[in-house]
């Protein structure tokens, strides 16, 4: 059984955030590198962010409410707490992953789930009416073989090695909330991230979120090569975007 453990500590006046660690199961040892996502009760995710090499992790959120904490990491099997979180309040989080038999998983087998979110139904909406991008369903990436989101994308970009494939630029997309990007142009060297149309510096841990979130907990992808191909709510309109592709990734939940 995979354990969450929450623990709550008194509001204070100040930001309401998710504070946490990550650990095997009956163990002490941390796991660094795993994905950590946010979500509402919609579904959308609010936040994402990576533990670090202890395990460790700190999530500012929007405001006070119900929230659904997911915790990937590759050759782990997830796990997913529901929080509720007052004004002022900080939840302390101790996620305890049990390790998989292997990395690549088997049993994505199941096509015809209930749509739950509304990111599902917008992955549907245009897998089979836009005519541009490319769209991986479950069976697709089942098809694939491939242990996590960033080697599809690699694939997807004629399977180049990784230092050629970062010429490329893109925006990427959580469920639709933006996660960062890659763009050479737009990389602030001082900070090792990008800026975006607001001026406000994204994460840009491509690598390291795509790298921790195992296949078989994605519902969809669409990769567009090009920026008029993105659909315009997804269109980065800062001349240094302008060119770039995208990534949207669109996440299953607890049950499907």
């Amino acid at each position: 059984m995979v354990a969450m453990v929450v623990g709550g500590v008194a509001p204070a006046a100040g930001q309401e955030e998710i504070r946490g660690t990550v650990a095997v199961v009956d163990m002490a040892e941390p796991i660094p590198g795993a994905a950590v996502l946010v979500s509402d009760i919609d579904g959308r995710v609010v936040e994402a962010v990576v533990a670090d090499s202890l395990g460790e992790f700190d999530v500012s959120l929007p405001g006070v409410g119900n929230y659904l904490l997911r915790v990937y990491r590759v050759g782990f099997k997830p796990a997913s707490s529901a929080i509720q979180v007052a004004r002022g309040q900080t939840i302390s989080v101790r996620v305890n992953l049990r390790p998989t038999d292997a990395v690549l998983l088997e049993g994505i087998t199941v096509y015809g789930e209930r749509v739950r979110t509304e990111g599902q139904l917008e992955f549907l909406s245009r897998k089979d009416s836009l005519p541009w991008g490319r769209f991986y369903d479950r069976e697709d990436l089942e098809n694939l073989r491939l242990p996590a989101v960033e080697d599809v994308v690699n694939f997807t970009f004629g399977g180049m090695a990784n230092s050629r494939f970062r010429r490329f630029c893109f925006k990427w997309y959580l469920d639709g909330h933006e996660m960062g990007g890659f763009n050479p142009r737009a990389v602030n060297a001082g900070e090792g991230r990008l800026r975006g149309s607001g001026g406000a510096p994204v994460f840009s841990g491509f690598d390291s979120f795509t790298q921790a979130l195992p296949i078989d907990w994605i519902y969809g992808m669409e990769i567009y090569r090009t920026w008029v191909d993105i659909p315009i709510r997804y269109r980065d309109p800062a001349p240094e975007w302008r060119g770039c592709g995208a990534v949207l990734v669109w996440t299953t939940v607890p049950g499907q």
